[in-house]
């Protein structure tokens, strides 16, 4: 935009200089060849086309006396747009030019020379600034960029570590309560047991019942609360990446996408196919890797363990043991369970899942 103003400032003045010197066809021409030219200038402004229209319009005004007056828009354009070979081109027009003119014309037109130098200087400068100024802007979005996605990685890395923690918290509680208050309702269980074996007083028979029911409902209790923490506290990715990991034969692969907490039937039984399917895989399967694969979807739960060994020549008509136990714990989840051969040896398994999915979820996966 600067640009523009300056080459309008220096047009408008060569028109009333062309003005001063006469108004006629020839005026005219001026104004229309050194309107066009001056445009092509500009927008070829990195190219050798705006070179050769600075060119022509320096012969035209060494010819044509209403041409020189537009001689400092032209010297704008020589040096804005870079095109430093052509100066000993403009310059000795210029020259030529004022020494054409009389002395009431002369001195404006050095006056415009000198302005056109000096503008053309500025506004490259500028040009080069908001050039520098664009850099900067963008390369702070892409630092604030980077820096918002490294937060997001810390923030998921500590809530996944506070979760850890949590986890392992439950699992410390439920064998403290294992270890210590367990063992102490066991000897009361025991020591009430003798003590009704032992009693004579038919008095006492009622109470010592009253506390042996007691203490086995409280001791049901905390049996149930020690396998509700300590399946709480099963993290299912962690117990997968073990399994994969303690496998030394071949390398296996784990691809682990789920985004809620999974339901206990379901860890259980992840947790043990994995383990057949992986079993399996070293007894019948001829390839040198595996692939285990967790996903959550917004209707099902997926699984899918696979190798890259040869398909089977002639494949069994029944199940085995392995697969006939990967069956039945499926089927038990109600959900389905496909075997293909064509490429190796792939088990895919999908169980429903029953979990709510807010509107940011699914817009998170894409859903919606």
């Amino acid at each position: 935009m600067q640009d523009l103003i300056n080459k309008l400032f220096l047009f408008v003045s060569g028109s009333y200089i062309v003005c001063y010197i006469g108004v006629g066809i020839p005026a005219v021409s001026a104004f229309t060849i050194s309107l066009i030219l001056s445009c092509l200038c500009t927008y070829f402004a990195e190219r050798s086309i705006s070179g050769a229209c600075i060119i022509l319009f320096c012969l035209l005004s060494v010819t044509l006396p209403h041409f020189t007056s537009y001689l400092p828009l032209f010297l704008y354009d020589t040096k804005y747009t870079d095109h430093k070979f052509l100066l000993p081109v403009v310059i000795p027009a210029c020259i030529y030019a004022l020494f054409g003119l009389s002395l009431t014309i002369a001195c404006p037109f050095l006056f415009l020379l000198i302005i056109a130098f000096l503008l053309a200087g500025y506004a490259k400068k500028n040009q080069e600034l908001v050039g520098e100024l664009h850099q900067i802007r963008d390369r702070s979005t892409e630092a604030e960029i980077h820096l918002k996605e490294r937060n997001q990685a810390l923030i998921q890395k500590q809530n996944y570590e506070i979760h850890a923690a949590t986890l392992s918290e439950r699992n410390r509680i439920a064998r403290e309560i294992h270890d210590n208050v367990g063992h102490l309702l066991t000897r009361s269980l025991l020591q009430t047991g003798a003590l009704k074996v032992i009693n004579q007083d038919p008095a006492l028979t009622e109470p010592l019942d009253t506390l042996n029911d007691t203490l086995n409902t409280a001791m049901t209790s905390i049996r149930t609360s020690v396998h509700d923490l300590h399946d709480e506290s099963i993290d299912l990715y962690h117990v997968l990446q073990e399994v994969v990991s303690e496998d030394k034969a071949f390398p296996i692969q784990l691809e682990y996408d789920v985004e809620h907490e999974l339901p206990r039937d379901i860890k259980y039984a992840f947790i043990s196919i994995v383990k057949e399917a992986i079993n399996n895989i070293h007894k019948h399967s001829n390839g040198n890797s595996g692939k285990v694969t967790v996903r959550e979807h917004p209707g099902f739960f997926l699984l899918q363990i696979r190798d890259n060994g040869t398909p089977c020549a002639k494949p069994s008509r029944s199940d085995g043991i392995g697969l006939s136990g990967i069956r039945d714990r499926v089927t038990s989840l109600g959900g389905t369970l496909r075997i293909d051969t064509k490429h190796g040896f792939q088990i895919t398994i999908t169980i429903v899942n029953d979990q709510p999915h807010s509107e940011d979820q699914l817009q998170k996966r894409g859903i919606r």
